[in-house]
């Protein structure tokens, strides 16, 4: 199975800002290369690429990875939607407060996704 492309923004923000792929490289403690690969999505995005970049940038992940963050996003509902049916039966305090949990992640994720 082909390994699913995800656009990121890196490169439009870096260019926007002036950087250069070793200048950003070097404010993320990371090698111009790696920088590249990060850019072309030949290499899956780190959470540490993801925080480094929204501090830089001053834009949220959301904004710079948008189809990444999309697609988690989807996984995630539909395996909270999951939990939530088969815990749905259990009356017992833990199981209540998890239902309460996912039943607000799944409203948050569901204010997410696109119309």
């Amino acid at each position: 199975m082909p390994r699913l492309r995800l656009s990121n923004y890196l490169r439009t923000e870096r260019l926007r800002s002036g950087l250069s792929q070793r200048e950003f490289g070097e404010l993320m403690g990371l090698s111009g290369s790696r920088v590249a690969l990060a850019e072309s999505d030949q290499r899956a995005q780190s959470i540490r690429v993801v925080l480094m970049a929204e501090i830089i940038f001053g834009r949220p992940h959301r904004e710079l990875f948008p189809e990444l963050v999309e697609s988690m996003e989807d996984a995630i509902l539909l395996r909270a939607a999951a939990i939530e049916i088969r815990l749905s039966t259990r009356t017992d305090p833990v199981s209540k407060r998890k239902r309460a949990h996912l039943n607000a992640l799944i409203n948050r994720l569901q204010f997410h996704l696109p119309s």
